[in-house]
């Protein structure tokens, strides 16, 4: 995308050549949009923490009419489904994407557990650091969709004689 845009100023062409590349940088930006969007994670979790959420979410957490479809998506995911590998080591690996993260984690955000020194504590804040440590590469790419669109704009907007446009070495 960079590159696109570094060796295409559009400066003193026609309006058709303007819009052509305006429609180029769109659709590599879509697609870079949709590779993003299509992300999916092997969420690792050991047998503790994995036995600990199957646990919530078949016996403690409470749903409501707002939570009840959200459970229900991750069912197959967390519960019964192709995307559980478990293997003879340690790690039972969820396949999942951003959208499916951010619902396990607003799922369990509520839950509460007593005392630092009870088992299920530890595995509680080792699951929310899992959680929190993928969403940190999800939040990276959510920042450069959001610079790469800005990059768009201003570089189409330099696209007018009167306009430069600098894009900035990453």
């Amino acid at each position: 995308m960079n590159g696109f845009i570094r060796n295409n100023t559009g400066k003193e062409q026609t309006e058709d050549i303007k819009d052509s590349l305006y429609k180029k940088s769109q659709d590599m930006y879509s697609d870079i949009r949709n590779n993003v969007l299509d992300l999916n994670f092997h969420f690792n979790l050991t047998h503790t923490e994995y036995s600990f959420i199957k646990f919530l979410f078949k016996h403690e957490l409470e749903y409501d009419v707002n939570t009840i479809f959200l459970a229900r998506e991750l069912k197959d995911i967390l519960l019964e489904s192709s995307s559980l590998k478990e293997d003879n080591s340690d790690t039972v690996l969820i396949k999942l994407n951003g959208t499916k993260l951010t619902y396990i984690y607003h799922l369990i955000s509520n839950v509460k557990v007593k005392g630092l020194e009870d088992p299920d504590s530890e595995t509680f804040a080792q699951v929310l650091i899992k959680i929190a440590d993928m969403s940190k590469i999800l939040n990276y790419y959510d920042i450069k969709l959001k610079d790469y669109s800005s990059h768009i704009m201003d570089w189409v907007s330099s696209f007018q004689d009167s306009v430069t446009y600098e894009l900035k070495p990453e």
